[in-house]
């Protein structure tokens, strides 16, 4: 245990000729309030490791997620340690390896839509929404399966390009129906030898009710000096970034998951 990486093919192995099925299960309760079935509804071989959100509108569940093709978050050909050892040998000997990372899959995640309609069990599949290399999406909480508009992710430098997570991006959702596109507004760029961990979404306290009103917070490693830094941005954008340095702590893989408390414990 801890001595394999998940992906291929060292413990899964994708089928990627077959189909992925969405399995949509209500709630206890509203199952029995509203006669509510299971569904499943196929759409085309992909791999989700994280959701953005979901929510119902009329007889459409509409699903927004982060899409790989394949299980490919490790190389195919490569083990956990061959793809990822140079971080792990960076952190433990103080030196620049993990520069040398192996980053270019040729396979990084994609924001894509499911309209699934319940009724007929079937699904409208809009990819991509970005052309951009995506990963650990989050949104304001108090729209947790609610209709959005923004979700905050972790995003390569360039457009196009499969590259490391160096950036947080705002996505504006209010274009998807329109234009098949979301609106992209990079909030906080990490340079080129930064690297940023997922983002947290913290609304803002006296909030003005406004979806965006709020902060990001999250870990950035910066490759330059191997320092970790944790770094708030105005999610309205607009601001400069507060970076605050975290002395004696270096983190080349940044924070996966995060929360917050407005409790001071200190």
């Amino acid at each position: 245990l801890g001595f394999k990486g998940p992906g291929e093919p060292e413990c899964i192995n994708f089928k990627s000729t077959g189909l992925t099925t969405l399995h949509l299960i209500p709630r206890p309760q509203a199952a029995r309030r509203r006669s509510l079935q299971r569904t499943s509804v196929q759409v085309p071989s992909c791999f989700i490791f994280h959701f953005v959100n979901a929510h119902q509108k009329d007889d459409k569940v509409i699903i927004d997620v982060v899409q790989t093709k394949s299980f490919s978050a490790w190389h195919p050909d490569r083990s956990l340690e061959a793809s990822f050892g140079g971080f792990h040998r960076g952190l433990a000997s103080g030196t620049r390896e993990f520069l040398d990372s192996y980053f270019d899959v040729g396979d990084t995640g994609r924001l894509v839509r499911y309209d699934v309609d319940v009724a007929s069990n079937s699904a409208n599949v809009i990819s991509p929404l970005s052309d951009r290399t995506v990963e650990f999406p989050r949104l304001n909480d108090n729209q947790w399966s609610r209709s959005h508009r923004y979700a905050y992710v972790g995003a390569s430098r360039h457009p196009t390009r499969a590259q490391p997570l160096q950036c947080w991006m705002k996505v504006d959702y209010s274009t998807v129906t329109t234009e098949g596109r979301v609106g992209e507004q990079v909030l906080y760029d990490a340079g080129e030898k930064g690297f940023v961990g997922e983002p947290t979404f913290v609304p803002r306290a006296n909030t003005s009710g406004r979806e965006d009103d709020g902060y990001l917070i999250g870990m950035v490693f910066n490759g330059e000096t191997l320092e970790t830094d944790f770094v708030v941005v105005d999610a309205r954008g607009g601001r400069e970034a507060i970076v605050v340095n975290i002395p004696d702590i270096r983190l080349p893989l940044p924070a996966l998951h995060g929360t917050y408390t407005r409790r001071v414990f200190l």
